[in-house]
């Protein structure tokens, strides 16, 4: 299965999203590797100061959250313009954090007629972007009219969303602050949980059930994206 189309005029994204303890990582690694494309972890981006902060039990707050999301947004602009697929896992909690993520989805933005739109948050709006691509007269050619309608094939950012009870969540990363293997501690699940918001119109985000094995939620993630 090959994770874009090949009458793309633009690279694919697929971001693997949810709260801490999800299986965001796991999940993802497995899909990029399935699906034979790159794979990133938005955690890996964090400054050391929001690592700090984590560790310490403070949520992050939205300006603390900023230039990680600008940096996420230019790199997958990277992998979009340039034709190629990418796997992210990412928490992605607010719509306002998911549309700066996707910025560079310019065919997106056309038919949805929301290329000037401007996140909440103080991203630069969506139009601003076309000087990273090429494709914005292929789009126009793909669609002759915007409708409300889109069409799964049109995204150039899709969104996963693992989703589950905070039980599950909460006993995961309990075992994995045993291990010292990650900053974020149990005490942030609730407030994760309480960040979490979807809008009405987020049509490009599909429900996996995080309490399945990794194996057949990659299977459940691979056939929403057929």
């Amino acid at each position: 299965m090959h994770l874009h189309n090949v009458d793309r005029p633009c690279g694919q994204v697929i971001i693997v999203m949810g709260v801490s303890g999800s299986g965001k990582t796991t999940i993802g690694k497995l899909l990029a590797q399935s699906l034979g494309c790159a794979f990133i972890d938005a955690d890996d981006f964090h400054s050391d100061e929001n690592k700090e902060k984590m560790r310490q039990g403070v949520p992050l707050t939205d300006m603390d959250r900023m230039p990680w999301l600008e940096t996420l947004r230019d790199t997958l602009i990277g992998y979009l313009v340039s034709v190629k697929a990418v796997v992210l896992a990412c928490s992605a909690l607010k719509p306002s954090y998911r549309q700066i993520l996707r910025v560079g989805d310019l065919e997106r933005n056309f038919i949805t007629g929301k290329e000037h739109e401007k996140c909440e948050v103080g991203c630069l709006p969506n139009g601003e972007i076309k000087q990273h691509g090429h494709y914005e007269e292929q789009c126009k050619e793909r669609h002759p009219t915007k409708g409300p309608e889109l069409h799964p094939s049109s995204c150039g950012v899709k969104f996963l969303l693992l989703s589950g009870p905070m039980d599950l969540f909460a006993s995961r990363l309990k075992e994995r602050s045993k291990e010292g293997s990650h900053f974020m501690p149990p005490s942030l699940l609730q407030s994760q949980f309480d960040t979490l918001k979807i809008g009405d119109d987020e049509d490009d985000i599909v429900y996996l059930d995080a309490r399945l094995s990794p194996e057949a939620i990659v299977q459940q993630a691979k056939e929403s994206l057929a």
